[in-house]
């Protein structure tokens, strides 16, 4: 049960991490900080 719940919580940190890697990626090639 308990690693039910925790799964889809590490998927969603994994994802999110993922999506901020690409957008702070996006924001250095813009601005070329």
């Amino acid at each position: 049960m308990f690693s039910f719940i925790a799964k889809p919580k590490s998927d969603f940190i994994i994802i999110h991490l993922a999506i901020r890697n690409l957008y702070e990626k996006e924001l250095i090639e813009e601005y070329h900080l």
